[in-house]
């Protein structure tokens, strides 16, 4: 079966192929440790993958204009540390007294991609995209952080993202 951090090592060969510049700007991952420290210290439980991803790679640095620092489209994945900083201060999509808890992943501009960290576990690692424009804003865009990578890969193998 194919890891979180193998379909991350994909990508970042195919950015590099592909010369986008946001594969200059990654981060290297953090330790486990490191990882539940932060996010325990922002109340939030990240599901496995998640913790994997940020494990993998610490997001793309903010060195530039969007799309010098972009994964794909207008979208950037987040350090840890920034996405807690979205998901404390500027993010009103998480009530965990409803059970609901979006933790941001990807950003563009006002839109975002995030990991349904929600306690349920039908939810719980699902990738919900939030544009602003949309009606309805929110939906399921993919049902793990895995299949959300897979695509990107296959869409910058295949040119898609070209």
């Amino acid at each position: 079966m194919i890891s979180v951090s193998d379909y991350v090592v994909r990508l970042i060969e195919v950015l590099w192929a592909n010369k986008v510049p946001s594969a200059t700007l990654l981060q290297p991952g953090l330790s486990r440790g490191e990882i539940l420290r932060l996010t325990r210290s922002a109340e939030v439980e990240l599901p496995e993958e998640a913790i994997e991803l940020y494990e993998s790679v610490n997001g793309v640095s903010e060195q530039g204009p969007w799309d010098k620092c972009a994964l794909y489209q207008y979208f950037r994945l987040l350090p840890l540390e920034e996405a807690i900083q979205h998901y404390v201060t500027n993010v009103p999509y998480h009530d965990s007294n409803a059970g609901v808890v979006w933790f941001p992943l990807l950003v563009g501009e006002s839109d975002y991609y995030f990991v349904d960290s929600s306690a349920a576990d039908e939810q719980r690692g699902r990738i919900i995209s939030y544009f602003v424009e949309d009606a309805p804003p929110a939906r399921v865009s993919y049902l793990s952080i895995k299949a959300m990578l897979q695509t990107f890969v296959e869409c910058w193998e295949s040119g898609a993202f070209s």
